[in-house]
């Protein structure tokens, strides 16, 4: 097993191991790009397709549920044909989809290739973790996953900000064109720079547990609408979500119990019993439900209540990525020196502390607190998010990074795609029509990110177990 031990002195990392980084970065950063930049465009592409905000929310939602059915079988591809060559496959697919995506004439089109989108994009952040994990070694592990963080946490907060500018220069097509010359800039420097890895570099494929997957790729989906159904009904009661439900957990509980019993499953879901392992996982879903739910929500707040444009609500959601920025130099050098359980349990207390405010906004709130206010939330989630990956799978052995990179994706992006469902749900249920929209429209912003800051403090104690389990290795 892996020491944890912080390290008195840091290994040196070579110059090509960056290069490697800044390629696998690049494409990630897509993948998380294209979850966040959409959201803000959400209502503008309602308006033009004359579609219900409920209805367009599903081409986020379906990106995220698309990336979570994408990921289980990204360990089992990267050992069948090699962790190098499935990336380049996976980034040409994307940036061809992605055309499709920006050529849609139909909501239930543009839905339907967003999912397509997932699917290709929920191979690019696990496999190019696998890449880094298994060239990094722990010394230089917290570093080098640093860098993977600007996919994990900087992509999705300056999304809004990006898609704002898009939305206001040509339109939403553009938060989809604007795949096609950074994901091609990522091929040819990943041509050149990427490691070549043959089949099996990764360890032994075995066979692909079809039923597994099956199980698994239907039931997440059905989970995460019925909750967002039985959300915006107000409670249990209609036949249809319920059964939704109860079905989605029946064949998530019998995925479960498959991969229990067998030698070589498709997720080692037992991973989870591991002492550090566990803890960081409940940590990444909980950081996901928080941070896509707000992504969805706080834009709102700006355009129903504050009546700001889309151009002036990416600028006004601009402090967060000054956090993140600030915070995101220090995080992966932090945790190589003093271990990753320390940054958990602070970033997940600046995260709280950065949310509950969001919860008792008025009309007419100061900017300038609003922007003190979303700067901690995004040093906080810097410092709660990265780290914790990094001391998970700093935990593994090296043959078994390939099967916690996909188990640590699947709890976040399933996460978050719950956190964007339920956060839209939320604010309809809450949203009432008439004169009093107005007010309604602030009521509901303010429940929903209670809400969301109750999540981003559940938390806390598997933080302090994980620090515990860290100190005693």
């Amino acid at each position: 097993m892996t020491s944890l031990a912080p390290a008195a002195r840091l290994e040196r990392i070579p110059a090509a191991l960056w290069r490697q980084a800044a390629v696998l970065v690049v494409g990630g950063f897509l993948s998380r790009l294209t979850t966040s930049i959409v959201n803000i465009g959400l209502a503008p592409m309602g308006e033009g397709f004359g579609v219900p905000l409920d209805t367009m929310q599903w081409v986020a939602t379906g990106y995220l549920l698309a990336l979570a059915a994408a990921i289980p079988i990204s360990a089992w591809a990267a050992r069948r044909v090699g962790p190098t060559r499935l990336w380049f496959a996976s980034l040409a697919l994307f940036i061809l989809v992605s055309v499709a995506c920006a050529l849609s004439a139909t909501a239930g089109q543009l839905i339907a290739t967003r999912v397509l989108l997932g699917l290709c994009g929920g191979l690019l952040v696990p496999v190019g973790q696998m890449l880094l994990g298994m060239a990094a070694g722990p010394g230089r592990m917290g570093r080098l996953m640093g860098t993977m963080g600007i996919v994990v946490v900087l992509a999705p907060a300056i999304g809004s900000t990006v898609g704002s500018a898009l939305l206001a220069w040509q339109g939403w097509p553009w938060l989809f064109w604007i795949n096609v010359p950074l994901g091609l800039t990522a091929l040819l420097a990943g041509w050149r720079w990427l490691p070549r890895t043959e089949p099996g570099a990764a360890g032994a494929a075995g066979r692909l547990d079809l039923p597994g997957l099956l199980l698994l790729t239907l039931g997440l989906p059905l989970m995460t609408w019925s909750v967002a159904a039985i959300a915006q009904a107000g409670g249990f009661g209609a036949a249809a979500a319920d059964g939704a439900l109860l079905l989605g957990l029946v064949l998530i509980a019998g995925f479960v119990l498959r991969a229990r019993g067998m030698e070589a499953p498709l997720i080692r879901i037992g991973l989870l019993r591991h002492r550090i392992f566990g803890p960081a996982g409940l940590i990444l879903f909980c950081g996901g439900f928080t941070v896509y739910g707000a992504q969805i929500a706080l834009p709102l707040y700006y355009l129903l209540v504050r009546h700001e444009t889309v151009f002036m609500t990416g600028l006004l959601i601009l402090p967060q990525d000054l956090g993140i920025a600030l915070a995101m130099p220090l995080s992966g050098r932090l945790a190589d020196r003093f271990g990753g359980g320390r940054l958990v349990l602070a970033g997940i207390v600046l995260t709280v502390l950065g949310t509950v405010p969001l919860a008792f906004l008025e009309a007419h709130t100061s900017y300038l607190w609003l922007s003190a206010v979303l700067a901690v939330r995004g040093f906080g989630m810097v410092l709660s998010g990265m780290p914790a990956m990094t001391v998970a799978l700093a935990s593994l052995p090296k043959e078994r990074v390939p099967d916690g990179v996909p188990l640590l994706n699947i709890l976040d992006r399933t996460g978050a795609s719950i956190g964007a469902a339920l956060a839209v749900a939320l604010f309809g249920l809450f949203l009432p029509p008439g004169p009093t929209y107005l007010m309604g429209a602030l009521a509901a912003f303010d429940i929903t990110h209670g809400f969301l800051a109750l999540v981003a403090a559940l938390p806390l104690l598997p933080a302090l177990i994980l620090l515990r389990a860290e100190r005693q290795r």
